[in-house]
This record gives C-alpha cells, sequence and structure tokens, in this order.
C-alpha cells in the first residue's frame, strides 16, 4: 500500500498512476480493505485505467464488506 502511495502523490517518485495501481491491486488480491477500495476508487475515476464503474462497483462492494454495517458511510467518506 506504501509503495503505491508514493506513486499516486508522486512523493520520492515521479507521479504514475498505472503503478500506483498495481500496487494497490497486490494489496486488494490480499483481501485488504484499503486495497480493495483505492482499486475501486481508481476505477471509479479512471486513473491509471479506463473508467469502469460496473468493475469500481465490484472493488467498492468488497471494501465495504470488511467493515461493519455502521461504519460504511464513514469508511466511505473518511
Amino acid at each position: 500500500m506504501q509503495i503505491g502511495d508514493l506513486y499516486d502523490s508522486g512523493r520520492g517518485v515521479s507521479q504514475d498512476y498505472a503503478e500506483a495501481l498495481k500496487w494497490y491491486r497486490k494489496a486488494a488480491d490480499l483481501d485488504t480493505v484499503e486495497g480493495e477500495f483505492k482499486v475501486g476508487m481508481y476505477y471509479l475515476q479512471g486513473k491509471g485505467i479506463e473508467r469502469n464503474e460496473a468493475e469500481a462497483k465490484t472493488w467498492l462492494t468488497k471494501a465495504a464488506g470488511h467493515v461493519p454495517s455502521s461504519g460504511v458511510a464513514a469508511f466511505a467518506w473518511g
């Protein structure tokens, strides 16, 4: 996740959304809520990949499944 954050922000490396997405996807494949959320948002925003609302919904729904229902809104907007 931290390497993805560096590429996302361009801190210490050239900003590269596609490379950030690669690292976020590695985290998502390990079932981390943060990775799933970031991948979902990248698909929703079209960062480093073609915008795809259906794929975004899949990843964001998977991320939300890690959060108790009372905390979903706080997680999404947190």
